[in-house]
């Protein structure tokens, strides 16, 4: 039965470790994700503003 309590904390800690190398993997892309369309979206709005010859608001 010790055993069994030792393999099950092992484990356990072994799967915190992978939800948080997780966690920290998803912020990383999602401000990759988030730096990638403001720059798509800036371009693309001083593109209209140039093109239409209209102001931001």
């Amino acid at each position: 039965m010790y055993h069994d309590e030792i393999f099950e904390n092992a484990l356990r800690d072994v799967k915190e470790e992978n939800y948080k190398a997780l966690k920290k993997e998803i912020s990383s892309m999602e401000l990759a994700i988030d730096k990638f369309l403001k720059i798509i979206f800036e371009c693309s709005s001083s593109r209209a503003e140039r093109d239409f010859n209209v102001s931001s608001i």
